[in-house]
């Protein structure tokens, strides 16, 4: 046979089959695919066509049943492989990319043969499984020549197909877009009308028969003018015109509901694109809400321009440039201008340079710290001059995206508040000082919130710092010693309506060791009598307590002066009359005497009572000396000659075991007394004192001129302002207990035993000095001694002192002293002086008080001074814990005693500074200015 005759047969059978079954590929593809088996000799032909993604989709094969074979992945790759081939190709198995998946699928020699048309590849024809190797060129001839056919056959097919998919996909979305309008049409929230060329409604949706009120068939037919109320059937008709000839309109306009209400309306009308010009669409939105809210909204700025307006702040805004975008009436006020020649404009348009960088800077400051910022600036109002402090706030503004726009600025008016403010702080500076000077404090308990509140002042008087936070009622308590005694006073207050005014002690936490308070309060209720807050004062009054206290002092030595002063009166008149008695008995004694037989007892008898009346009569002369009234002969005397005159009767009374230091002052003044009433005075000042040492000892008898001055007088009552020579009697005996030294000075006290003495000695020396209008002071300390001082007026030529008052002028200083002395009325009266001399003091009343306030304080002292004889510790041991602290610090003492006294029982070294009590004014600047120098 000739080889090419089955292939001719089979272009030709092709060809039919293109012709029959063209309108079905699928088909047709079933036929191609057998006819080509049939006569070339392959076990199975696949007809493949190319998708529009380069896929390719299997269409039929050869026999039927290996169709399940091209579901395989290797049959796939296969293709994939194949379809790359430009040309009709043979595959050799294991040959090549696609000879592997020969392999793969245990198939041998085949074709490929991919199918194209103007060099688009639209499928390919696949022979696999070759029988008839050696005739492989001429079937690769003719399957080039088929492929074309073929391929004609598959572009055909597809652009067939696709026509058909595009025609019903394009009237499918037609249908649909039709079916989408009508319900967007009909389901629209906005109206819709179809009018035709004369302006008559032919078609209408549910949404305007909603809005206008009417059914759909009441409005066909209807003529626009028939609805619109706003436009006159002209304009409609014009409008209508207008749309036709192609133009798009949009407006306005009022229609007529059919309830006879009022329908606002947006219109938008255009021609209908398929109406071939003779009918118009027209949408229709209720604007009724919306021209209400535009109503209100313009309503609303009108307000809240006209709210601006009226503010009395200035406010403005500007852009990030500082250009002014908006402003009020106010601030127009301040630039002079109206808002219309502002905006647009900067600061530097309507101010100097230095004040609209002031602006400036504040404005950029706001915008980098990206929040409200305050500042105070003066300015005056270019409008009518008026000048003012202004409180501005300026505050960045930001878009929607948070990115900063300009800045918001408001400014207050604040002169009035701050000269408010300062006559506020004034007066607060006032109430505080008011509070501080007089010591009161005022605080506040809030009883339901149980918080606790005072002022500065109520602070101080708690030692708490007036700036401190910790001011709670714990704390307050801790200081209250009488806390039970408090708490019910509250409690009667609260309850009960008992009036709360108590005074007590308290323990600051810091300052003086206590302090005595005056508490009052009062309690805030509700309408109910509900008990909601406690006010309350207090007052510091340890001062007045101490004035009262020293007022008893005062009137307790008033009264035993006046004691004093009647038990003379008294003793002066019982004297009296006892030695008139005294002299009968003596008269008639010695008259007996004289005639009694000195052998006979009654003899012996006589003579003792003539020896009790001559007691008696000493004694007598003791009460008329206490008395002041005993006979005297005053002369001038030089107060030393008189002593010394003396000093051997004093010795043999004192005794050789004690020594007697006689110590006479420089240049005495003159004085005038009886000569005896000296000897008596130091005959019972040395007796005594011998009593008081009791075995080995010392006395020493001291002068010096001193000048009293007002202080001195004003601290010790008894005495008055003046010039006085001093004589001071001191031993180093047991000393006189305080309880006891009030009453030294009366008659017929003593502490002696029965037949040791008739307690006249001191109430003799008492009347003696008090005769010759002196003064007398004893200062004692238990076991350490005695020193009784004598005070004697001067003797001048004037008969009478004039301006006692004056004193001399003494030098004082400015240095800080430490004052120690136990004795309170002496702290005071001393601290008095030095502040009188310019000195800085610091006043302890106790040796261990004046250590603490060494230890604890920074504070400079220049100069301690200390009493010597003191219950916890002597001045000397005092000085030496001080300057083991402040070596720096001079010192010296001060004493009772005199200075001899006191270093012969070796308190005291020989030659350190020492100062004697009672001392002037003069007597103790001098003595600072020589420790100091």
């Amino acid at each position: 046979m000739n080889p090419d005759w089955p292939l001719f047969t089979l272009k030709n059978d092709l060809i039919n089959n293109i012709l029959a079954y063209a309108s079905d590929i699928n088909q047709c593809a079933r036929h191609i695919t057998t006819q080509i088996r049939e006569i070339i000799g392959t076990r199975i032909v696949a007809l493949c066509e190319r998708n529009h993604n380069g896929s390719y989709q299997f269409l039929a094969a050869c026999p039927e049943r290996k169709g399940e074979l091209f579901k395989q992945d290797e049959i796939a790759r296969l293709v994939e492989c194949a379809g790359q081939f430009e040309r009709a190709t043979l595959i050799e198995q294991g040959k090549g990319e696609a000879g592997y998946w020969l392999l793969k699928l245990d198939l041998q020699q085949s074709f490929a043969v991919p199918l194209q048309v103007g060099g688009e590849s639209v499928g390919l024809l696949l022979l696999l499984d070759l029988m008839d190797a050696p005739g492989s060129r001429h079937i690769l001839e003719a399957l080039q020549d088929i492929s074309g056919i073929l391929s004609l056959v598959l572009k055909n097919s597809y652009l067939y197909r696709n026509m058909e998919e595009l025609v019903e996909q394009r009237t499918r979305q037609l249908q649909e877009s039709e079916m989408r309008s009508q319900i967007i049409l009909q389901t629209a929230m906005d109206g819709f009308w179809c009018v035709d060329a004369k302006g008559q409604l032919i078609e209408v949706n549910d949404a305007y028969c909603e809005m206008s009120g009417f059914a759909r068939n009441e409005l066909i037919g209807l003529d626009i003018a028939q609805l619109d109320i706003t436009q006159t059937p002209k304009e409609i008709e014009a409008n209508v015109r207008n749309i036709l000839a192609g133009k798009r309109l949009r407006f306005e306009t009022t229609h007529r509901q059919k309830n006879g209400d009022m329908l606002a309306v947006e219109i938008n009308a255009q021609l209908r694109p398929d109406s071939e010009n003779k009918e118009i669409i027209v949408f229709l939105r209720d604007i009724t809400e919306r021209k209400r809210t535009e109503t209100a909204l313009i309503e609303a700025l009108a307000h809240y321009r006209t709210l601006i307006d009226t503010i009395p702040d200035l406010i403005w805004l500007k852009d990030l440039n500082g250009v002014y975008l908006s402003c009020n009436r106010t601030f127009e006020r301040f630039f002079g201008a109206r808002e219309a020649d502002i905006l647009g404009k900067t600061d530097y348009d309507f101010v100097d340079a230095d004040l609209a960088d002031f602006f400036r800077a504040h404005d950029q400051n706001a915008l980098y710290e990206g929040r409200p910022c305050i500042n105070e600036e003066s300015v005056t109002f270019a409008e009518d001059g008026y000048h003012c402090l202004l409180e501005t706030i300026k505050t960045p503004v930001y878009d929607a995206h948070g990115v900063p726009i300009g800045v918001l600025g408001i400014a207050r008016d604040i002169t009035e508040r701050k000269q408010a403010e300062n006559s506020l702080k004034e007066s607060e500076k006032r109430y505080k000082s008011a509070q501080r000077l007089g010591k009161v404090g005022n605080w506040e308990y809030n009883i339901a919130t149980q918080t606790f509140w005072g002022s500065d002042q109520a602070k101080s008087i708690y030692g708490f710092d007036p700036e401190s936070k910790d001011f709670t009622v714990d704390q307050v308590e801790s200081c209250i010693l009488e806390r039970e005694r408090v708490h019910q006073a509250l409690e009667d207050l609260i309850e009960r309506g008992i009036p709360y005014n108590l005074e007590f002690e308290i323990h600051p936490i810091s300052g003086p060791p206590s302090r005595i308070i005056r508490s009052i309060a009062e309690v805030e209720r509700d309408a109910a009598g509900n008990a909601l807050k406690i006010d309350g004062v207090i007052q510091d009054i340890s001062q007045q307590k101490k004035a009262e206290n020293e007022k008893l002092e005062l009137e307790r030595q008033l009264r035993q002066s006046q004691k004093m002063e009647a038990v003379g009166q008294l003793a002066g008149g019982v004297a009296h009359d006892f030695n008139n008695m005294l002299s009968v008995i003596q008269g008639y004694t010695e008259m007996a005497l004289e005639e009694l037989d000195p052998t006979l007892p009654l003899y012996h008898a006589m003579q003792q009572i003539y020896k009790a009346s001559l007691h008696s009569a000493d004694i007598t002369r003791q009460l008329l000396a206490f008395a002041r009234k005993q006979t005297i002969a005053p002369k001038v005397v030089d107060l030393n000659e008189t002593i010394e005159g003396t000093l051997k009767m004093l010795r043999r009374l004192i005794g050789e075991n004690i020594a007697l230091h006689w110590l006479p002052g420089a240049n005495l003044w003159p004085i005038k007394i009886d000569p005896t009433q000296i000897d008596q005075i130091l005959a019972n000042l040395c007796v005594n004192a011998r009593d008081a040492i009791g075995g080995i000892g010392n006395i020493s008898v001291e002068t010096k001129n001193i000048f009293l001055d007002n202080t001195y007088s004003h601290s010790f009552p008894g005495f008055s302002p003046g010039d006085y020579v001093r004589i001071s009697v001191s031993d180093n005996g047991c000393g006189i207990p305080k309880e006891i030294l009030p009453r030294i000075f009366e008659p017929f006290f003593t502490t002696k035993l029965v037949g040791e003495g008739t307690g006249l000695g001191l109430a003799t020396v008492y009347g003696a000095v008090r005769q010759n209008e002196g003064f007398i002071n004893a200062y004692s300390e238990p076991g350490k001694g005695t020193t009784f001082t004598l005070y004697l007026p001067r003797f001048t030529d004037i008969t009478k002192i004039t301006n006692l008052n004056t004193e001399e002028q003494v030098v004082g200083g400015n240095e800080t002293i430490l004052l120690v002395e136990n004795e309170e009325a002496i702290l005071k009266m001393t601290t008095i002086l030095l502040g009188r001399l310019g000195y800085t003091v610091i006043a302890a009343t106790t040796p261990e008080e004046a250590i603490s306030l060494v230890e604890n304080s920074d504070q400079k002292i220049d100069l301690l001074l200390t009493d010597l004889i003191m219950p916890e510790m002597n001045g000397r041991e005092l000085a030496e814990r001080i300057l083991s602290l402040r070596p720096e610090i001079r010192y010296f003492f001060m004493s009772g005693y005199t200075a001899n006294i006191i270093a012969d029982q070796g308190v005291l070294d020989q030659g350190v500074s020492f100062l004697q009590k009672p001392f002037t004014k003069k007597e103790l600047a001098e003595k600072i200015r020589d420790v100091l120098k």
